[in-house]
């Protein structure tokens, strides 16, 4: 049995005044037929909010048969695994997130959620600004999305470092190219875009006007690879000997 009410309308635990009348003064506690109500999750662990509540030591409620409840299943939560799931719908077919429901024999229901797709957006090295999805990630960053969805990746060919100092996009650590589109499936994965670190060479001759240099190998903007074998020649001009 479960308590319903009681007949003075009041709550549970509370108060009863004795008024001056002649007759016996009576309350009555009001019970109905109780029943076992399962409320869960698929996959098993997640949390549903239940008459206000998310912390509950069992899935298995004993409620009056036909006494109402509110249920919330969050749109998105994250498992104990840390990975990300969506909710996609209850196991009687119903697809609003929040419901109200009333207690009979046997009732069973299950909040279904579907595992999202993650993918890690990271660089070599890392604390870069990559376009993900039309909008900046400074790596590494992380995104979940369901399964199926395609966001676009974008690498910047070039990235300043500071002084005569540039990052220049190699490859992605997948071959794919600097400009690409991802499909998420379930898994969790992860990509990395490779930077070069290029330094700037510059030669000067005293008179300005004195020298020519050949660089070797030839350099379109001066920036050459960290670590690169360079061979410089200064070539004099007529009327100047190198000194």
């Amino acid at each position: 049995w479960w308590f319903d009410s009681w007949s003075d309308g009041g709550d549970a635990e509370h108060a009863v005044y004795g008024r001056p009348v002649q007759d016996a003064q009576t309350v009555t506690a009001l019970y109905v037929p109780a029943t076992v109500v399962t409320v869960l999750t698929e996959p098993f662990g997640l949390k549903v909010t239940i008459d206000g509540s998310d912390t509950w030591p069992s899935p298995n409620f004993i409620w009056g048969v036909g006494s109402t409840h509110q249920l919330t299943a969050p749109a998105e939560q994250t498992g104990k695994s840390g990975r990300r799931y969506a909710f996609r719908g209850w196991s009687d077919g119903v697809e609003s997130a929040s419901r109200e429901i009333a207690a009979a024999e046997g009732l069973r229901l299950a909040a279904r959620y579907e595992l999202l797709g993650r993918l890690t957006v990271d660089s070599t090295p890392a604390g870069q600004t990559i376009r993900v999805a039309g909008q900046p990630c400074v790596t590494p960053c992380t995104l979940d999305r369901a399964a199926g969805t395609q966001i676009a990746l974008e690498a910047p060919a070039s990235i300043p470092a500071g002084g005569a100092t540039r990052l220049d996009f190699r490859w992605w650590d997948d071959q794919a190219p600097r400009e690409r589109v991802w499909t998420f499936s379930t898994e969790a994965r992860r990509v990395a875009a490779i930077y070069q670190i290029m330094h700037r060479v510059d030669a000067a001759a005293d008179p300005a006007e004195g020298a020519g240099f050949l660089f070797d190998p030839p350099s379109d903007d001066g920036y050459y690879p960290a670590g690169t074998r360079l061979r410089v020649v200064a070539a004099p001009q007529p009327g100047f000997a190198f000194k």
